[in-house]
């Protein structure tokens, strides 16, 4: 009869017979693709949908132009808001495209649940049935490019405001664009692309080895430092990496809901939870390895270290301060360094230790709350906790405190060790000069400042003027500048009074 409502069985039927436009096509204004419509669910809900502007014929065309399935195409990377049923558009659409994997979907359609400030939902809508997803333009004035998708370009789709829809892009340049396909998820899990996280808990280590080599007596020749240092650095790139895939398997849930993070492997399903633990226990593995090479007393406070490590992740959800606890997991190479050497960890040594390990606790912190400002948006909307979050105000406050602390632990570490004027006027004259010009220069409200500044520490103070002064010490010990009575009265054979003395198991105690 005409004029006679179509049953929504005839309007799906219809609706799935439009297909994308061509390649570089131009979309007239008549278009059915153009109509804008709000449908329900199907037999999984009741109510429409809100902003229903999930994956449609997008999906659709990338299935149809990928070989190798949508094992890359990342759903969250679309900004997918919720409908009024997400846990059902998530069935419909693992049961439609089974390889994108139902944890990935889950989090893409369940876990955000508002439509992205900057996306506008007056260009596009999105009919989600049981059978299919069919996405639709908007009518607007003039006739629209539509440029082919992929997966490893930004999406062109016009809008009349906001950036274009975010999509995962796969590395064109760096070290991760040589890898293996199948590789890359790994190797950004573990941010090899990357390396300055490796460089802060191998500073740790760098510190303590170069300190413990100026305190044994005889000292410790500079081919055993240089090789203690490389083992060092190879566990910190391996250990590094098991504590980002370990952070990344607790955080799954919210680094889809951070701008900065959404694209990590775990977050948008690249590498599913149990992939990632088979992953952690290679990593892990591959760690022990590393530590059996050290004497057996540096092997007991290495593994002592690993409970630190997996609860981390956790404190962001129960307090504002969980930079403290990273700071205990990625200082614990200050206290590596002494046993390595032959240095037991009692009397003196232990008090130089401490003050070694404070210290970069201190340090640690401060750094992090440099890194917490680049996402402190995100974690107010996600419920994240920290310093950043509590006292965003303050921070800058508590960050030359935390500079204070840094300078005054690594002196104290200094003076119950010996250390000679190359050390003092170096390392802690060095560091207090580059965290005050770090903290007085760097705008915590701009991200990019926030990012610059924070691997600009790694080197300025951790590297070059921590390290480096340490390094002066080992060379002004080694070569006798100070000799027995000390150069300014620090740092004479009298001053360094830790001995190397071997006990009846033939280990070196004090």
């Amino acid at each position: 009869m005409a004029g006679q409502a179509k049953s929504p069985r005839e309007k799906h039927a219809k609706i799935s017979q439009v297909r994308p436009p061509r390649t570089g096509a131009t979309v007239p204004r008549e278009t059915p693709m153009m109509i804008v419509t709000r449908v329900r669910l199907g037999a999984y809900g009741k109510r429409p949908t809100d902003n229903a502007i999930l994956v449609g014929a997008l999906v659709d065309r990338l299935y149809r132009h990928l070989r190798t399935g949508l094992d890359a195409f990342e759903p969250q990377g679309l900004f997918l808001p919720s409908t009024s049923h997400p846990p059902q558009a998530c069935h419909m659409m693992a049961a439609r495209f089974p390889r994108l994997g139902s944890n990935a979907l889950s989090r893409a359609a369940c876990r955000i649940n508002r439509t992205p400030s900057g996306f506008s939902p007056q260009n596009l809508t999105l009919t989600i049935r049981p059978s299919s997803i069919i996405l639709r333009y908007k009518p607007l004035p003039t006739a629209i490019p539509v440029s082919r998708i992929s997966t490893t370009t930004r999406s062109s789709i016009p809008q009349t405001s906001g950036p274009p829809l975010e999509i995962y892009e796969t590395p064109k340049s760096g070290l991760l664009s040589h890898l293996p396909r199948k590789a890359i998820p790994y190797a950004e899990l573990i941010r090899l692309d990357k390396p300055t996280g490796t460089v802060y808990l191998f500073l740790p280590c760098l510190w303590s080895t170069l300190l413990a080599g100026t305190l044994t007596d005889p000292i410790t020749p500079l081919p055993t430092v240089l090789g203690t240092t490389l083992l060092f650095a190879t566990g910190a790139l391996i250990m590094r990496g098991a504590g980002c895939t370990i952070n990344d398997l607790w955080d799954r849930d919210l680094d889809s809901h951070v701008s900065r993070t959404k694209f990590r492997p775990i977050a948008r399903g690249a590498i599913t939870p149990f992939n990632a633990l088979a992953f952690t226990s290679v990593q892990l593995l591959a760690g022990l390895a590393v530590l059996v090479q050290f004497p057996v007393q540096t092997i007991i406070w290495g593994i002592l270290s690993l409970p630190v490590v997996a609860v981390y992740p956790l404190m962001k959800r129960v307090t504002n301060y969980p930079h403290f606890v990273l700071g205990l997991a990625f200082s614990w190479g200050a206290l590596l360094g002494f046993p390595t050497l032959g240095l037991g960890l009692d009397g003196p040594v232990m008090a130089v230790a401490a003050c070694l390990y404070g210290s970069n606790v201190a340090w640690t912190v401060l750094y992090d709350i440099i890194y917490a400002h680049q996402d402190v948006k995100d974690d107010v909307k996600a419920g994240v906790k920290s310093i950043v979050v509590k006292h965003e105000a303050y921070t800058k406050y508590l960050m030359s405190a935390l500079g204070i602390a840094q300078v005054g632990l690594l002196a104290g570490a200094g003076a119950v060790g010996g250390c000679g004027p190359v050390f003092y006027l170096v390392s802690c004259g060095g560091a207090a000069g580059t965290l005050a010009y770090m903290i007085r220069k760097v705008n915590l409200k701009n991200v990019r400042e926030c990012w610059y500044y924070f691997k600009w520490c790694a080197w300025s103070v951790g590297f070059f003027a921590v390290g480096g002064g340490l390094f002066g010490e080992y060379m002004a010990v080694r070569s006798g500048l100070y000799g027995e009575e000390g150069l300014w009265g620090l740092g004479g054979r009298q001053q360094r009074a830790l001995q190397k003395v071997e006990d009846e198991d033939g280990y070196t105690v004090v």
